[in-house]
């Protein structure tokens, strides 16, 4: 077996070739997915079997309502360049999920700039890395490209380096990639 299996109670998160849905057996090639997810837009998710060229990692294709101006793609752009511009193109895509999972999840502001330049929501901002990203790569063009067609890797909403454990009082870790933890909500209604 390749991968890693995550087990997030009713949802599902996708490593390598495994997915858990919260039952106890797991799906190994094909991926059956059974779920959509729901955000607050209402906007349906269809889940197809996807495979990354550049990893082999396997992700869900999601269809997405919300419309990103050229701004917005500039601020994704950038922040993914600032916070994980060694993790390549892969790297860059689940830090810009982590962007659009927000700006769809009612816990958050609604829109690109104000989840960006939210207090501490990434460091690139606080440390100036933001300030001296590169607007755009081929990477980043390439994990954009992915974002706009709506491949966005589902709820995940946070990202730290491997040797933080700051947000493990928040959120739940769902998966690492490379250089980075990523995590989900641990509950709906953790906010409210």
């Amino acid at each position: 077996m390749r991968g890693k299996i995550i087990s997030m109670s009713a949802t599902f998160i996708m490593m390598g070739t495994m997915v858990m849905t919260g039952e106890a057996d797991v799906k190994d090639n094909p991926i059956e997915i059974q779920e959509t997810i729901e955000n607050k837009a209402e906007a349906a998710v269809i889940p197809l079997e996807t495979e990354s060229p550049e990893t082999g990692m396997m992700y869900a294709r999601t269809h997405d309502v919300h419309m990103y101006t050229q701004d917005d793609a500039d601020l994704i752009k950038r922040v993914a360049l600032a916070e994980g511009e060694t993790e390549g193109a892969d790297g860059m895509w689940l830090i810009m999920s982590v962007i659009i999972n927000r700006v769809n999840d009612p816990d958050w502001p609604d829109n690109v700039h104000d989840v960006i330049y939210a207090r501490g929501a990434f460091s690139s901002i606080k440390d100036g890395n933001f300030a001296k990203a590169a607007a755009t790569s081929e990477a980043a063009d390439e994990a954009w490209q992915r974002i706009d067609s709506g491949d966005i890797c589902p709820q995940i909403v946070a990202f730290e380096s491997l040797e933080s454990n700051v947000l493990d009082k928040w959120f739940m870790e769902a998966f690492t990639y490379r250089h980075h933890k990523f995590y989900t909500k641990k509950n709906n209604d953790q906010w409210g």
